[in-house]
């Protein structure tokens, strides 16, 4: 598996529970649709940011869903986020599941 957590720091004019819905209703469902997809996440991380955590079976199907992600948040979200996510990404090398 492969893994991309990626760290958004909002504009202080954002609206948190707007962003975290769209998340929910459209990303989510996107990103589910992708070829090689595992699991996605958002977490409210407090003071106007938030993680996010992707997961696929390869890295070739993470960079492909990373293409329909950007595209999503430059349409989406351009103006409210502050500034280019902090990205973090590997090889998930151990893992539990309940």
């Amino acid at each position: 598996m492969y893994a991309a957590v990626r760290n958004y720091t909002l504009t202080p004019d954002s609206q948190m529970e707007q962003i975290i819905q769209e998340a929910r209703m459209s990303l989510g469902p996107l990103l589910s649709h992708s070829p090689g997809f595992v699991a996605y996440y958002v977490i409210d991380t407090g003071n106007h940011t938030l993680t996010a955590i992707s997961i696929f079976e390869t890295q070739v199907a993470a960079d492909k869903a990373d293409e329909t992600l950007g595209y999503w948040l430059r349409q989406r979200f351009a103006t409210l986020v502050a500034a280019r996510p902090q990205v973090v990404e590997g090889l998930v090398v151990a893992y539990a599941n309940l």
